[in-house]
């Protein structure tokens, strides 16, 4: 009957660990917050912003050189104004930061990169309204 009991008593005492280790990993998944926001990405249309209207102006001194993207980002569906723009050329590299200089219009100078009008083969937008 010695066995038995502590035998017992073992079982009990694992079950409590069991059970303080279990509440432990609840209390800590719990505090795990994050805020609820907006954002999309994407090789395709993202429904919060329609892109369009790209215009490509050439260096003046080397025309095989891009110094100014310009395009439009419009809101669908009563979305805010986006407040970050960045853009990524030819799938891969630099993300560029893009300027508004008025209304939907945003633009983005790429007169110091040196970039080659044969090297621009996609361009990805991301735009958002971001709160910090």
């Amino acid at each position: 009957m010695h066995i038995t009991s502590f035998l017992r008593i073992r079982t009990i005492v694992a079950l409590g660990v069991a059970l303080i280790m279990a509440t432990a990993a609840y209390g800590f998944a719990d505090a795990n917050i994050v805020n609820i926001s907006s954002a999309g990405d994407g090789a395709n249309d993202i429904s919060g912003y329609t892109i369009s209207n790209q215009s490509y102006d050439l260096n003046n001194t080397d025309p095989t050189l891009v110094d100014t993207v310009t395009f439009t980002v419009a809101p669908l569906n009563g979305n805010p104004a986006p407040s970050r723009v960045k853009v990524q050329f030819s799938g891969a590299g630099t993300w560029y930061t893009a300027t508004n200089p008025s209304g939907t219009t945003w633009s983005v100078d790429l007169s110091a990169a040196s970039i080659s009008v044969t090297s621009l083969t996609s361009m990805r937008v991301i735009a958002g309204a971001v709160t910090d």
